[in-house]
């Protein structure tokens, strides 16, 4: 969290025509505003989260890439994937494992998941 606090930070500071608020008397940083709408620390953490993603995702090698298009894009289980790729289903299981644990580890313990 203290890097997503740092950037909204950074981006108040660098913005004109913005009052800096102080961060540290946030309570509940899941709590909603008095609008209803996400707090502002959620949607930095969330928008946070997507790009690490998105870096990850785009680091895979293709055949990597495949699997988990199929898998959480399509929806399809391991025994089709695996036709369509011509390995056996273990196989497919086994990388789609290794592949979320290398996710998981390099998103890092700042997120719960």
């Amino acid at each position: 969290m203290p890097i997503a606090k740092n950037h909204c930070i950074d981006v108040l500071r660098t913005s004109k025509n913005t009052r800096l608020v102080p961060l540290d008397g946030i309570d509940d940083p899941y709590a909603l505003t008095h609008t209803g709408q996400p707090h502002v620390l959620d949607r930095l953490i969330e928008q946070e989260l997507l790009d690490t993603c998105r870096h990850i995702l785009n680091s895979l090698k293709e055949p990597d890439k495949r699997l988990i298009f199929l898998k959480y894009y399509e929806g399809l289980n391991s025994k089709e994937i695996a036709l369509i790729e011509g390995m056996p289903a273990s196989t497919v299981r086994q990388r789609i494992m290794i592949i979320k644990a290398y996710s998981k580890e390099r998103i890092g313990g700042a997120y719960a998941y």
